[in-house]
């Protein structure tokens, strides 16, 4: 009997009644030569969800498919019993789904290795080989990341192969794939002696406990039964996957960690910071403790002493101090204590005020993320968010102020993209030097204030095409060169050349969910003609539809302006489902150089690992128009990427 069809090893369910009329109704329906894959339905009443009642016990199946479609029917005539038990027959029936997924997902894996080894023993060469990207196949497929695809492969293959026992109580309905996903984790690295016991053991307590008590029960398993494996994947874990991580909180805020820390470093870091903490809040600051420990963590992570925000120190000679209107502070000297020892307790002169907890201005540096912001949030009559790369996210006060810190590095480039009605780059320039800004004097868009009637907003639904300035943070290079990391791309709407005709209604307010959606007013299209005055720009168009080859270029290598005008039309890699950013990614030739051309029409943004995957044998890419890539994945399947649209 194949693995994957062994019977689950717990409790059964005895025979009744109603199970034999349901085969009996399926034979005779075959026999009637009819379709028997229309739903059938039980007499009324015949069976119940009641605990410990007959339905409530039943396996996933066509039957307990028609028995929770009829519960559905009517949920206000059952118990509360009864609409438990209909809640964990659902549940059983959707683990079941996850079950027939997972045999497929190893079954998928079994076919892309089996080609890959058969090329393999055939002396394909390395690169050459079908079946070597089933992971990237996978995520295409299933709208997921490389990683989870990954995650999902190994996962199914190693229940199939090695987890029977997990692998059944998926398929009884018992253990989730969330559940069955830590069981193969935790043997993964374990013997086939040891896995299978281990299997035994976790598949019996899953269905009884949280995913976190399964974790916890599977990780100690695994140190009783294999110490020394288990020390041997946190030891790789932490020579190749250690990293600090940034990422977006689903609030709007940001986190940032250190993974795959050693234990004690963790322990000593956060004891560190708590000390900090309590230091603080005993020398007067009014806040949570953990609002301090993240005040603390900022402060020693940005080069400054947190307790300066107890006894804030002299300027030192020669040092400007921070203008208290640009809200920027100097950056800290060379000498700077870099906070307490553990367990100090300062004894300022007086307590600060809740004023002193506020956020100081981050200090200068050079903008390595790209950044996508609107015109109007930048300058401040728009409330609308901005991109930051993979960190998700900013609103429009976090925006402003990352810009201004940015733009005063020396380092900082600006970029503008102009875009069409529907957010599709038609044209990109680049300005040269550096250009400092700050948000000061720009109004507050949430001040609640009407529009002046002398300053009405535009009425027509599609404005004329908005720009996105981008200044990058990587120095002017010669054509040629690779980009040094990104920087900050803005997005405004282009002024109107004629004021917009009056407006018949009461003007909007500022308080306005969606305000300025149609364009700048006068005044505000004026800032924004100064900004780009100061940039000096030289607009050059993006190809679109067709290409009129003015930017093509007789070397393999694009210079960066055509880098520019590629990444300006895509901003991540064109791989269907991939998010990785465009600016780290390789500018590949869709057509091999020199059979194709260095030019916008056969130039797309892939990163790494889809540049490899599409020069693999069984996948296929076509540009089929500037910016606009076919994929073709080994299944025969194909995906259709297009330019990004910018739809902040």
């Amino acid at each position: 009997m194949d693995e994957r069809e062994q019977p689950y090893s717990g409790p059964t369910v005895d025979p009744d009644p109603e199970w034999a009329e349901y085969v009996a109704w399926l034979d005779g329906e075959i026999a009637a030569g009819r379709d028997p894959d229309r739903q059938w339905q039980p007499a009324q009443g015949s069976l119940r969800f009641g605990q410990g009642d007959e339905a409530d016990m039943l396996p996933p199946g066509p039957l307990l498919v028609g028995l929770t479609e009829e519960a559905a029917e009517d949920f206000g005539s059952l118990s509360d019993s009864e609409l438990a038990g209909v809640l964990q027959a659902a549940r059983r029936q959707e683990i079941r789904e996850g079950y027939k997924q997972t045999l497929a997902v190893a079954e998928f894996a079994r076919r892309r290795e089996a080609a890959f080894e058969n090329a393999k023993a055939r002396g394909v060469p390395t690169g050459c080989r079908p079946g070597g990207f089933p992971g990237e196949e996978l995520a295409i497929e299933l709208v997921i990341t490389r990683i989870q695809a990954s995650h999902r492969i190994e996962t199914a293959t190693d229940l199939v192969t090695r987890l029977p026992a997990t692998l059944a109580g998926m398929g009884a309905g018992l253990i989730d794939e969330a559940r069955a996903y830590w069981i193969a984790f935790y043997t993964r690295c374990l013997t086939p002696a040891d896995a299978a016991r281990a299997d035994e053991i976790l598949a019996a307590a899953a269905p009884d406990l949280r995913v976190d008590q399964l974790v916890r029960k599977a990780a100690a398993l695994e140190m009783r039964l294999d110490p020394a494996a288990a020390k041997a994947r946190k030891d790789h874990e932490k020579r190749t996957n250690q990293r600090v991580e940034a990422r977006r909180e689903a609030s709007g805020n940001a986190s940032l960690s250190a993974r795959e820390m050693d234990t004690a470093d963790a322990i000593a870091a956060k004891s560190y910071i708590d000390a900090i903490a309590v230091a603080l809040r005993n020398g007067g600051l009014d806040a949570p403790l953990g609002s301090l420990r993240v005040l603390a963590m900022g402060d020693l992570t940005q080069g400054r002493n947190p307790l300066d925000r107890l006894n804030p120190p002299p300027a030192e000679p020669g040092r400007c101090p921070a203008d208290p209107e640009s809200g920027v502070e100097p950056e800290p000297g060379p000498g700077t204590d870099p906070g307490p020892s553990p367990g100090t307790d300062p004894e300022p002169d007086g307590g600060p005020s809740v004023s002193s907890l506020g956020r100081a201005g981050p200090v200068p540096a050079p903008a390595l993320i790209n950044l996508i912001v609107p015109s109007g949030v930048l300058l401040g009559w728009s409330t609308g968010p901005a991109q930051a790369g993979s960190w998700g996210l900013l609103d429009h006060e976090e925006t402003r102020t990352i810009a201004a810190a940015a733009s005063r590095h020396q380092r900082t480039r600006w970029c503008v993209t102009v875009t069409n009605d529907k957010g599709e780059a038609v044209a990109h320039a680049c300005a040269r030097g550096q250009h400092p800004w700050s948000p000061e004097g720009a109004p507050d868009p949430k001040n609640g204030a009407a529009w002046r009637d002398d300053d009405p907003a535009p009425r027509q639904p599609h404005g004329p095409p908005r720009q996105r300035d981008d200044p990058r943070g990587r120095p002017d290079d010669p054509a040629g060169q690779r980009d040094d990391p990104p920087g900050y791309r803005s997005d405004p709407r282009a002024p109107r050349d004629d004021p917009p005709p009056p407006r018949d209604d009461p003007p909007p307010q500022r308080h306005d969910p969606c305000p300025q959606r149609d364009g700048p007013t006068p005044a505000q299209a004026a800032r924004l003609r100064e900004l780009l005055r100061r940039l000096n720009l030289v607009f050059e168009p993006v190809a679109r539809g067709t290409c009129d080859h003015g930017h093509a270029e007789d070397h393999y290598a694009p210079s960066r302006k055509l880098r520019h005008l590629v990444r300006a039309r895509k901003a991540t890699c064109d791989a269907p489902g991939c998010g990785a950013q465009a600016c780290y990614a390789d500018l590949d030739h869709t057509v091999p150089y020199p059979g194709g051309p260095t030019d916008e029409c056969n130039l797309a943004p892939r990163c790494r690992t889809h540049h490899r995957t599409k020069q693999a044998p069984d996948w296929k890419v076509e540009q089929v128009e500037p910016g606009v890539s076919r994929w073709t994945l080994p299944s025969g399947r194909t995906r259709l990427t297009t330019p990004t649209r910018y739809d902040l």
